[in-house]
């Protein structure tokens, strides 16, 4: 007999097996006790409850186990919605081993799965620990070769004391595959992914485990990733707020260690990133834009802390450069940004073009100092501590709200002076006022800016402040001590940023201004 007879004999009779098999596939199978195996085996793994709506067999495309509406449960202490939901699972039975007599599963897919990763108050992860948190874990029951995920999504909660959400993420799209899945040997990971309503592409590849080695939980699974990251002409992502951002890019990070204390490092660069968002105090339109330019990200991952040292970019013809750090104490972000330098950037840009700020200036921008700020929302604010140096100039003050106010402050010496020919007609801070400079120190703590050297030199006047602006309230607390030509005053400003009110200060009438007033107008240099 030929070896093409004999060949073709072995796969009739190997097509003969499989269609049998398929035939007596229900009557080999028991669905009941497949149920339970399935149920049970999950459930001792991860000390979770897992329950689904049914369990099918199917035939084709290949002899398959399909549960519907598969669910694990949370854990306890957390919200109420399940840790893993899937619309469909899909678990291969192997055909040779069946006939047999043994029942064996190849690879699952699980097709739309949702997990949802949470971390409470307290700072504890919702993760599972595998087998129950036993010193040694015994292995599945069942072999399992790989794992598909296919379409699915990954939602990050911050919980507060009462488990209301402070912050939520999510990543979607989400296809990763898992192979050489063993008890006592790292698993092979590779996926893909992308953020919820952007363009930014995700794709990762690395090994994890071996499970033998979790104890308490997944936080303490051993972990390397290689993950690059696309960033295609997306909007919208992240979401901070109203504000959408977009623009291209691509970066790498590698990372190792343990899941919830992994390091590592890697770099992200952006040619250019445009921040948008609705501003209510703007003229229409109110969609504005503000424009980034060669931003770039060393990054450095070390202990749940994420640093880009230095940033880099450039805005408003200007560049930015800092140390940037974020991390978590207990349940809080904790920002932070050291070295901070910006050199020439045009003010007009960000506080005309783009916020469309009342007390804006023109000018460029020249600022040094540091920043810090713990938590999100008023926390931020009121947690916020720093200090630095600002100068502005030669430009103009064109804000609406900062017209005012220099021509109130001109009306209260036009009120003290009124016997003396005091010539500053109001009608000048009708429109943008031009000055030489505009200078100060700040600091901010206690969710308020403050400073102790305001100083501002123009044309028509010079000016000497002390005082604090409030981050929440926007309360204004300023003494200016002002000099007009031959005449000089100092004037209290209060009230808010919105209604601002002044007063002349009586001794300053009679004596002149305070010391610390007085030496910072004779600081300042003559009019030219």
């Amino acid at each position: 007999m030929s070896g093409r007879r004999v060949a073709l004999l072995l796969g009739l009779a190997a097509v003969v097996a499989m269609a049998l098999g398929l035939v007596a596939l229900p009557r080999l199978v028991e669905l009941p006790r497949v149920r339970a195996l399935i149920a049970g085996e999950t459930s001792r793994l991860l000390d979770r409850r897992v329950a689904f709506e049914r369990l099918d067999l199917a035939l084709f495309p290949l002899p398959s186990v399909v549960l519907t509406r598969l669910e694990v449960a949370n854990a306890e202490g957390f919200s109420r919605e399940p840790f893993l939901e899937v619309r469909e699972a899909r678990v291969r039975v192997r055909l040779l081993p069946l006939l047999l007599g043994r029942l064996e599963f190849g690879e699952v897919t699980l097709v739309q799965p949702w997990v949802l990763l949470e971390r409470s108050g307290r700072g504890t992860w919702n993760l599972p620990a595998p087998g129950g948190g036993r010193p040694l874990p015994a292995a599945p029951l069942v072999a399992i070769s790989r794992v598909a995920l296919s379409d699915g999504s990954l939602t990050y909660r911050e919980l507060g004391p009462d488990l209301t959400p402070v912050a939520t993420y999510t990543v979607d799209r989400i296809d990763l595959g898992l192979r050489d899945l063993g008890w006592t040997t790292p698993l092979h990971i590779e996926g893909e992914a992308r953020f919820a309503a952007g363009g930014v592409a995700v794709r990762f590849r690395g090994e994890a485990g071996p499970l033998s080695t979790v104890v308490r939980g997944l936080g303490e699974l051993p972990l390397k990733a290689d993950i690059r990251v696309a960033v295609e002409g997306w909007e919208g992502l992240p979401p901070l707020g109203a504000l959408a951002v977009s623009g291209r890019g691509e970066g790498q990070l590698r990372l190792a260690g343990r899941l919830a204390h992994l390091s590592g490092g890697g770099r992200l660069d952006f040619p250019r990133l445009v921040l948008s968002r609705e501003q209510p105090a703007c003229p229409p339109p109110r969609g504005r834009s503000l424009v980034l330019d060669e931003v770039r990200l060393p990054v450095t991952v070390a202990e749940s802390r994420l640093l880009a040292n230095p940033v880099t970019l450039g805005v408003g013809g200007g560049r930015i450069a800092g140390e940037l750090s974020l991390g978590w104490e207990g349940n809080d972000p904790v920002f932070r940004i050291t070295g901070l330098v910006v050199r020439a950037v045009a003010a007009e840009r960000l506080l005309v073009d783009y916020l469309c700020q009342p007390y804006a200036v023109t000018g460029p921008i020249d600022l040094t100092g540091e920043f810090s700020a713990r938590g999100l929302g008023e926390a931020f604010w009121q947690s916020a501590r720093g200090s630095g140096r600002l100068e502005v100039g030669p430009g103009r003050v064109v804000g609406p709200a900062a017209l005012s106010l220099f021509t109130e402050v001109a009306r209260v010496g036009g009120a003290i002076y009124s016997i003396l020919n005091v010539d500053l007609p109001l009608s000048l801070f009708a429109s943008p006022l031009e000055f030489k400079r505009l200078s100060a120190s700040w600091r901010i703590e206690d969710g308020r800016v403050s400073t102790r050297d305001l100083r501002y030199r123009s044309r028509l006047m010079r000016i000497g402040g002390v005082g604090s602006y409030g981050l929440l309230d926007r309360r204004l607390d300023f003494d200016l001590a002002v000099e007009t030509g031959r005449t000089a005053y100092t004037v209290k400003v209060g009230g808010t940023a919105d209604q601002p009110t002044f007063r002349p200060i009586p001794r300053s009438i009679l004596k002149g201004a305070t010391d610390l007033l007085r030496r910072l107008l004779e600081g300042l240099p003559g009019r030219e």
